[in-house]
């Protein structure tokens, strides 16, 4: 049997965006989401045949007609941690590798147009794939859609950390896009800006302030669900906390939390609390 396997993802910073040819920050979490691929008659478990990887397989299924192929997600269906690019990802590897036996890293430039060949029907926002793009490289990665340059990155604040909480609430990324049109992202570019400045400067209470004005300007762009504006308003409350975001789409699914260090055990308590899933810190998570 083979086995390929790539991380879980959440966006740092720079959700929507980084849709109109921008910039984001992505943060990859183990564990890892993973592809099995062994010689038996055709199936796919785990991977829906009209999803940008079944669709792949379809039209190169000459390639995996012997084949029974396995999609594992660890995280169990929550949403929000990138199942689907990884799964994507992974059966473009795969397919790579079946064309290609001594492939070895796949051109980000292909593989972003095979994504959003197969991921986007043109209507209304075109996904960014920058998920897609730093979960070929881990890490904290800063992804450039433009240019293409994805970067790993290492955390820049040694007195504080960052947490990943999941709501337990769930939205469709790709349905959610589907139905956005005329966004208007110049402020979101400016908080961007300021903070990736900060990140490079090292200057956390600048970045967290940047974190906070960009949370503010989602919701003012009604791109906030009511669920998380409402638990970032109880995280917000505690003086631990410096900043709160929603990640992804309407920031439904998973949380960023930065508060000074050793402070894992007041957030787990918190999400108990809140009946929320804590994921992962910069302990934890994906960076090496």
């Amino acid at each position: 049997m083979h086995e390929l396997s790539a991380p879980g993802k959440t966006f740092l910073l720079g959700e929507y965006y980084v849709t109109q040819r921008g910039e984001a920050y992505v943060i990859t979490t183990e564990p890892r989401f993973r592809l099995q691929c062994e010689p038996a008659v055709f199936s796919l478990i785990n991977i829906h045949p009209d999803s940008p990887a079944g669709k792949l397989i379809r039209d190169h299924i000459n390639l995996f007609s012997h084949n029974k192929l396995t999609f594992i997600d660890p995280y169990k269906e929550l949403g929000g941690f990138g199942a689907s690019t990884a799964q994507f990802l992974l059966t473009y590897q795969l397919l790579q590798q079946k064309q290609h036996p001594q492939f070895m890293n796949p051109s980000l430039i292909s593989l972003i147009n095979y994504y959003l060949k197969y991921a986007w029907s043109g209507q209304g926002t075109m996904p960014s794939g920058a998920d897609l793009l730093a979960q070929t490289i881990g890490g904290i990665c800063y992804v450039n859609k433009l240019t293409l340059e994805v970067t790993k990155l290492q955390w820049p604040f040694p007195n504080f950390e960052f947490h990943i909480v999941h709501t337990n609430n769930k939205l469709t990324t790709h349905t959610h896009l589907a139905n956005l049109e005329n966004l208007n992202t110049s402020m979101l570019e400016n908080i961007f800006k300021d903070a990736k400045k900060a990140f490079e400067l090292s200057n956390c209470a600048h970045f967290c302030e940047a974190i906070n004005q960009y949370q503010h300007e989602l919701k003012k762009l009604g791109l906030v669900a009511d669920t998380t504006f409402k638990l970032i308003k109880n995280f917000n409350t505690q003086p631990e906390i410096v900043a709160a975001k929603g990640c992804g789409a309407m920031g439904a699914d998973t949380l960023l939390l930065i508060t000074k260090k050793n402070k894992t055990a007041l957030i787990k308590n918190l999400c108990k609390q809140f009946n929320l899933t804590y994921i992962a810190n910069n302990q934890t998570s994906n960076i090496y």
